[in-house]
């Protein structure tokens, strides 16, 4: 892919990933990102982003097919043209997303936040999320003091979650520093 980001990229959400070509005729498998395969179904223009690099792309079909979405781009016809596609994210213009419900959040607006416990301790900046299977788990990266570069997984649920200030940028939570 080549170009630059296009006008609002940084305003941008990623809702999953190019795993590869399915069969020959060009089509996609995406993992989504999403709760279920059908945030990615609505939409019918990415932004595939690789290496710096964005491609506008206009989705001729999609379809769920088992957790996975499959997907027909307008001008990858051929199984290589879709192999080329591997390792690329799949990302929407933030003004394409509905906005989410009280308590909900958009895993983008979460990353790089700071996370504090509930005793005003510093534990780091939120570097990622895990969709673990009971519930999403917060990466969080020290960012100073002797534990710099030591990542925790942080349970993202209640009790353990106590509050998220997106305006204020930080996330609170039940949890100590040497967990």
């Amino acid at each position: 892919m080549s170009g630059s980001a296009p006008a609002g990229a940084a305003a941008t959400v990623v809702l999953g990933r190019v795993l590869g070509a399915f069969g020959i005729r060009g089509w996609i498998k995406i993992r989504p990102f999403t709760e279920s395969p059908d945030g990615l179904l609505g939409q019918s223009v990415w932004v595939l982003s690789q290496a710096g690099a964005h491609r506008i792309v206009q989705v001729e079909e999609a379809k769920p097919h088992g957790t996975f979405v499959l997907a027909q781009l307008k001008g990858v016809d051929d199984r290589g043209q879709a192999e080329a596609l591997r390792g690329a994210d799949v990302t929407v213009g933030r003004d394409q997303l509905p906005a989410p419900d009280t308590g909900e959040y958009y895993w983008s607006d979460l990353i790089g936040l700071s996370v504090r416990n509930v005793n005003g301790v510093d534990l780091g900046l939120v570097t990622g999320l895990i969709a673990a299977p009971a519930h999403d788990v917060l990466r969080v990266v020290a960012g100073q003091g002797q534990d710099q570069g030591r990542e925790q997984l942080i349970p993202f649920v209640e009790p353990i979650l106590r509050e998220v200030d997106l305006a204020g940028g930080c996330v609170t939570v039940d949890w100590e520093a040497d967990y």
